[in-house]
């Protein structure tokens, strides 16, 4: 509730608190005794969005107040879905008579309602009691109050049934619209952890090196892809200054959490050296349910779970079963290169699952990326015995080569074919 009027006395919190009743009180006793006591400018309100208001005066944006009664504004806060948001009161004053208006604010005996109580005071102006001027008011309701400013999301959370608006403030900046800057991180400390989280993707350099080497073109292909997205999705995912989004947030977010997960999922297929045809059909089919699982629950655990013991079903099928023994027999690879590679990537598990937390995400999950990173790097097998390394790029170049058709016997002449060779 606004109330704009003269009050050449000002009352005391006290007093203000029972100048005005409740809205359906306040609303009855503006229309029996508006002529007298109060006058009451009707406003109507318009839901824009989930704790989103607009308040418009009706008629006309500009309210008249007089000195001998005070003018009212209802504003109807009493929804239910209003909790957590923010009231904006925007006030243009228009005085005349060379008067001054000077604002006195107090607060009802809800959470629900506002009210505002001007008096005139009197500069070298004695017609105190004539007092005009014209107000101009603007009020909305908003999630939060400015956005939360550059160190803060607004969210609409949901708790007990209730839904209500709030800031989540990162780089240690607090309060209610993310201001306090007590226990800030420094420009410096931002920026360090920007890099620490963009540059540690750079570990899937060799692993892609070594799937190249080895004609894992595909599984090289998702590594390139798992980098250029966790680099530039932690670019993008960081408080203040030191932020670059190449794209919208959410796509980068989900195409982080697709590569992540994918790569997983190739390195164990990969590993189980199961028939080409069968591996890139599992490939496909793999891909196509992480996706449609991660567009259903981004952050669910049995997103990357799910595929990963499904995946190390088929390789222990594979290994075990098929071969008839344990796959490779090889104590050399055993201890050099799967033993190593496994206890990385349980270690990887560890940190990214029981470590992790928002005080120091940024050295854990460098520490998630280099381990994940080196596993890879470890546990992709050796190229095939027939191959030679690098044996691929034979593979993509096509040449011509002229083959002559010997004649049969009773003919004279012979022919020269010219043929595509790949």
């Amino acid at each position: 509730m606004l109330a704009l009027g003269h009050n050449p006395k000002p009352a005391s919190p006290g007093e203000m608190g029972n100048a005005t009743q409740p809205e359906g009180a306040s609303a009855q006793n503006a229309s029996t005794q508006g002529s007298s006591c109060l006058h009451n400018q009707p406003v109507i309100r318009e839901d824009l969005d989930v704790v989103s208001v607009r308040f418009r005066v009706i008629n006309e944006p500009s309210v008249p107040v007089q000195s001998e009664f005070p003018t009212l504004l209802l504003f109807n806060l009493n929804t239910g879905v209003d909790s957590g948001g923010t009231l904006m009161l925007n006030l243009l004053f228009w005085p005349s008579n060379g008067t001054a208006l000077r604002p006195c604010v107090s607060a009802g005996g809800t959470c629900c309602l506002f009210r505002l109580t001007f008096w005139y005071l009197p500069s070298q102006h004695s017609e105190c009691d004539k007092a005009k001027a014209k107000v101009t008011v603007s009020a909305y309701l908003s999630p939060c109050f400015d956005d939360c400013g550059t160190y803060g999301q607004c969210s609409l959370l949901r708790r007990h049934g209730y839904l209500y608006a709030g800031c989540s403030c990162k780089a240690g900046w607090g309060g209610w619209s993310c201001t306090d800057n007590t226990k800030a991180q420094s420009v410096g400390t931002q920026t360090l952890a920007t890099l620490l989280l963009t540059l540690s993707n750079l570990l899937f350099l060799p692993a892609i090196a070594i799937a190249v080497y080895r004609y894992y073109l595909v599984e090289a292909s998702v590594y390139i892809y798992t980098m250029f997205f966790s680099t530039f999705y932690h670019a993008c995912d960081q408080p203040g200054v030191a932020v670059m989004c190449i794209m919208d947030y959410d796509t980068l977010q989900y195409c982080d959490f697709l590569g992540s997960v994918v790569s997983i999922w190739v390195t164990i297929l990969c590993m189980s050296r199961v028939k080409k045809i069968l591996k890139y059909v599992l490939f496909v089919l793999g891909i196509l349910i992480i996706a449609m699982s991660l567009q259903l629950d981004r952050k669910g655990i049995w997103n990357m779970m799910g595929p990963c013991l499904f995946a190390l079903v088929i390789l222990a099928t594979a290994w075990v079963v098929k071969r008839c023994h344990c796959y490779p027999s090889s104590w050399k690879r055993w201890v050099f290169y799967l033993l190593p590679g496994i206890t990385l990537a349980f270690v990887a598990i560890a940190v990214y699952a029981f470590m992790e937390t928002n005080d120091n995400y940024y050295y854990t999950h460098r520490i998630w990326h280099i381990l994940v990173a080196t596993s890879v790097a470890f546990l992709l097998p050796p190229q095939d015995k027939h191959k030679k390394p690098w044996a691929w790029p034979q593979k993509l170049i096509c040449r011509y080569q002229i083959c002559q058709n010997d004649p049969s016997p009773g003919w004279v002449s012979s022919s020269f074919i010219s043929v595509l060779v790949c």
